[in-house]
């Protein structure tokens, strides 16, 4: 229905679009070249801090650099999306990034640092199966989960897994069906999954209040964050900080932003992957003057989920115009 004009907007995940945006089909997204979509939220890895190995931050830290974001940029989107900040914040939150406390302690895909992570910390392939054991000796044996169905992070922890594997941590993918992978990640049973659920917005208090949400026995029964149940009343002060920091403040919530990330990044209890797209793919069939990145075009969200239109959805449809009838 998209590529014959049937649906004005589609806000689902489309895979092709690149194909379709330059085939002469009709279909335009925001940018007319990768990335196409706007970045919405932030697909994160949720660790199990209360499982082992995950409760150890040296595990942590050679996962996040084993795993090749870039790889699932590539090859599970076609370039459809963008790998993230170290800090997981999405670009219109730049400002509030601290550079410095990200070049000091962040890290980016080094598969080699990551086989000395763990050598140094005791996990060594005892029994020559090309997997470290825990450095008790335990068997190391872990699942990531992604709702099935769902193609793109299937494919993603797929790769996930392929590079954990790849420095000796035994990974593999697993695809639960959605109320499975959801309970999992509500109960704190699962070790690995993905997640994205907060969104954009005005604030980055919203970013962190999910990322260190609390109190901890809410995790289940608000779905308000924090899956891997991470247990730190400095960050969580802070976050409650934030909160309290009018928003034109801007050096005020730096300040705590910057304390925040250097928590976040010295423990990292969540590993930031990639920026899921604002999903939208739209006809010129029956209406135009979509939003885009153009200059003379407007620059409104062109989506309609989780609150959009209170986010700039209601005046994108303020500014379509009906295509003239054919002469």
């Amino acid at each position: 229905m998209v590529l014959q004009g049937g649906i004005d907007l589609d806000n689902n995940f489309l895979p092709g679009v690149a194909t379709l945006v330059k085939g002469g089909y009709g279909v335009q997204t925001y940018y007319p070249d990768a990335p196409f979509m706007l970045p919405a939220n932030t697909a994160w890895l949720d660790l199990n801090l209360q499982k082992k190995p995950m409760d150890d931050v040296a595990f942590r830290k050679a996962l996040a650099y084993s795993i090749n974001v870039q790889d699932i940029v590539s090859t599970a989107y076609a370039n459809l999306v963008q790998a993230s900040d170290p800090t997981g914040m999405l670009p219109t939150w730049d400002k509030y990034i601290d550079k410095a406390v990200v070049k000091e302690l962040g890290y980016t895909y080094d598969p080699e640092k990551a086989k000395q992570i763990l050598a140094e910390a005791g996990y060594k392939d005892v029994d020559n199966d090309k997997f470290v054991e825990a450095p008790d000796g335990s068997k190391i044996a872990l699942k990531i989960i992604v709702p099935n169905g769902w193609t793109d992070w299937m494919e993603s922890i797929k790769i996930i897994s392929k590079s954990a594997q790849a420095v000796g941590i035994n990974v593999q993918p697993d695809y639960p069906d959605y109320n499975g992978y959801l309970a999992a990640r509500l109960d704190g049973t699962f070790d690995l999954c993905i997640d994205n659920q907060p969104q954009i917005s005005n604030t980055p208090w919203t970013h962190y209040r999910w990322v260190f949400y609390n109190p901890l026995k809410d995790i289940a029964s608000s779905q308000g964050g924090n899956y891997g149940r991470y247990d730190n009343q400095k960050a969580f002060d802070l976050v409650t900080q934030l909160d309290k920091t009018p928003i034109d403040d801007l050096k005020g919530m730096q300040a705590i932003t910057s304390q925040i990330q250097k928590i976040q990044l010295t423990d990292l209890p969540i590993i930031p992957l990639w920026y899921n797209g604002a999903w939208a793919q739209y006809s010129n069939a029956v209406w135009t003057n979509w939003p885009s990145a153009a200059e003379k075009d407007n620059h409104y969200l062109p989506v309609t989920w989780r609150g959009y239109w209170n986010l700039s959805g209601i005046q994108m449809l303020t500014q379509i115009k009906p295509v003239p009838p054919a002469q």
